[in-house]
């Protein structure tokens, strides 16, 4: 069945099954490119949510530095920022969830992390509180500080410093003695510890550490046990007693305006790591989304490649499966043919042979001689005009070799230039190195000066805690300067490096073009010598048109060995008649067996042996008619030609 198709119907085949195949691998490259590129977009919509969440994350720590308060140029607080940063996470969860190409698996992991974002709200809300609850305590705190300095300085300026002045004026020693003290204690013991009560507050507000807290409460003890002492030697006088009662109470109210704060401290601390673990267990959730995501993006890829493995090898399997037999069945037959011509073609080389000789002087004479003649007629001509050319581009070439020249000169002048200008950059950079030395010298000299403002901190003790960070930072910063002023110092030397491998490259260049003016200088003269050398071949062109004439006669002895080649081909005529046989076989071979016993009636009309077109102009050389006149030759009819066309159909092979 395959041997008796025609030869398009078999490469048809052939290529169908491959195009087939090849549509195939295309399918499912598409389908796995598109199954990636939805798993990518899901990815990439994981990690926005990873984004948004740290964004709030970010806009928490914003809430814990400024509280309730707007910072500059802002319309909103952090925590109303943060309630906006959570709703849009919410929004990208729930859209994740609904996003199409997720599988249920995934679907439920995205719900379980939105089932986590309640918690999460939760926490923040109770880190609001706790931060409302600290800045509360942190009011009353300021209140009741203003409260203690109102009530000790009035109790001094009303009632110690009158009855002191009394005890002086009568000249009581022991009321002196007695009012002198209760003012020392009441500023001393009771006043400046109250003081330090309220630093160790700010401490607490800035560092919120339980250490801190301890020392707090340890001050207020202490001055709580020293007004009881005031409270005592102030006891018979109704007046002040008053006022350390008042004072007692306020103590009270500090204290628990502190405990307020600890509780907030507290709360503030159980929600963070509330948020902690909520955040914590969103993270983990999208992980595994990401995490199934990749595995499945993997998993689709591997298939896909296995599969258009296993398509590519069994698609070369099959077209060397089929090209194998599309090839025997063309083989056999055409070795057939081979076989054939190779037995005429002798035949036809052994007829030819005599032709070849006879012929070899007529078509290397007449035929080359002839077309030669006119070639060399015009040549001629055209050599003289290009001669002519020749010396007018030589003068002109002349004219710009010295152009050149001149431009040469001004380029090695302008390099001279460009070498000055190099210089002066490297004095340039010479100069700023010393400006460097003296940032770096700055930058030592502040560093001292910061390490013994931090010597002079330490020694204040906790008055200096704040004085000593702010030394820290200016010795910090002057090691920054001096690293700095280092690496500038490295970056400028290695500028005055490159600075001076310009300069020894410029005064390469500059003997380069120093070199080139000679060789343009060398160029002209050369130039010069072609324009002589022109003049010389023009008058050479004239002594080879004589030379042509002569040509001439050997066209006419060429003719007298036509004769022969007459007679050789009435004997490869009757070689043809047998090839003519070959070719109507092959015809059936390509066009099938319609197009063969169409051949083979064509070869019948054409055994009758007929004198070619070839055949007739030799005849006349010989006759010497064709002297004067110039052979034509037809074009061969293409009806005789074999039909191997898009629109022809092609014969089936036989074996």
């Amino acid at each position: 069945m395959f041997k008796k198709m025609k030869l398009a119907t078999k490469m048809g085949i052939g290529f169908g099954v491959l195009v087939v195949i090849s549509g195939i691998l295309g399918l499912v490259g598409w389908s796995g490119l598109t199954n990636v590129a939805t798993n990518a977009d899901l990815n990439k919509a994981g990690n926005e949510c990873l984004t948004g969440l740290n964004q709030c994350a970010s806009l928490r720590k914003d809430f814990t530095i400024q509280g309730f308060e707007k910072a500059a140029n802002e319309d909103k607080t952090a925590a109303e920022k943060w309630h906006e940063a959570y709703t849009a996470l919410t929004t990208q969860l729930q859209e994740l969830e609904n996003a199409k190409g997720l599988v249920s698996s995934d679907r439920a992991i995205v719900a379980e992390a939105g089932s986590k974002m309640p918690a999460y709200l939760t926490s923040f809300e109770h880190q609001k509180d706790a931060r409302k609850m600290r800045d509360d305590a942190f009011a009353s705190w300021g209140k009741v500080g203003a409260d203690v300095t109102r009530a000790v300085s009035t109790v001094i300026t009303e009632i110690i410093e009158p009855a002191r002045k009394s005890a002086e004026e009568a000249k009581n020693t022991d009321e002196i003695i007695r009012w002198t003290r209760i003012g020392t204690q009441l500023d001393e013991q009771v006043f400046q510890e109250f003081l330090l009560l309220r630093v160790n507050a700010v401490y607490l507000l800035a560092t919120n550490k339980q250490e801190q807290y301890t020392n707090y409460q340890k001050q207020l003890a202490k001055v709580k046990t020293n007004l009881e002492t005031w409270t005592t030697l102030v006891k018979g006088d109704p007046k002040v007693e008053v006022v350390a009662q008042n004072i007692a109470g306020y103590l009270n109210s500090y204290d628990e305006a502190g405990r307020q704060y600890y509780a907030g401290m507290e709360a503030r601390e159980a929600a963070v790591m509330e948020m902690a673990t909520a955040a914590k267990a969103i993270v983990d959730t999208i992980g595994r989304l990401q995490a199934s995501l990749k595995n499945r993006m993997e998993s689709t890829v591997a298939q896909t490649n296995a599969l258009m493995v296993t398509m590519a090898v069994a698609g070369i399997v099959l077209g060397v499966v089929l090209a194998v037999l599309i090839t025997v069945s063309i083989i056999k037959p055409i070795k057939r043919i081979i076989d054939a011509l190779t037995s005429g073609s002798e035949q036809v080389a052994a007829a030819s042979s005599q032709v070849s000789a006879a012929s070899q002087s007529l078509a290397e004479g007449a035929t080359e001689q002839a077309a030669g003649l006119e070639e060399t007629s015009s040549s001629l001509e055209e050599m003289s005009s290009m001669t002519k050319q020749n010396a007018d581009n030589a003068q002109q070439a002349n004219t710009l070799a010295s152009e050149a020249k001149k431009a040469a000169g001004a380029g090695a002048e302008s390099m001279s230039r460009m070498n000055e200008a190099i210089h002066e950059i490297q004095r340039s950079s010479d100069e700023t190195s010393k400006i460097i030395k003296v940032i770096d010298e700055i930058a030592f000299q502040t560093n001292l000066l910061a390490l013994n403002a931090a010597v002079e901190a330490a020694r204040a003790g906790e008055a200096g805690k704040g004085f000593a960070v702010v030394a820290e930072e200016v010795r910090n910063l002057a090691m920054r300067s001096a690293e700095a002023a280092k690496d500038t110092a490295n970056m400028i030397e290695e500028s005055v490096k490159n600075s001076k491998n310009g300069v020894d490259i410029a005064t390469e260049v500059s003997k380069v073009l120093e070199e080139i003016v000679q060789s343009v200088g060398k160029t002209t003269d050369l130039v010069s010598e072609i324009a002589a050398a022109c003049q010389e071949q023009a008058q050479g062109i004239d002594q080879v048109n004589t030379a042509i004439a002569q040509m001439d006669k050997v066209t006419q002895q060429n003719a007298a060995n036509a004769e022969e080649s007459a007679s050789a081909s009435e004997e490869l005529s009757s070689q043809a008649e047998s090839m003519n046989d070959v070719v109507a076989e092959l015809v059936g071979l390509v066009g099938g067996a319609s197009r063969r016993t169409e051949a083979a009636k064509t070869v019948r009309r054409t055994k009758e042996p007929k004198l070619q077109q070839s055949d007739h102009v030799f005849h006349k050389i010989a006759d010497g008619s064709s002297r004067k006149n110039k052979i034509q030759f037809r074009k061969p009819a293409t009806e005789k030609t074999i039909p191997l066309g898009d629109d022809e159909e092609m014969g089936h092979f036989n074996t």
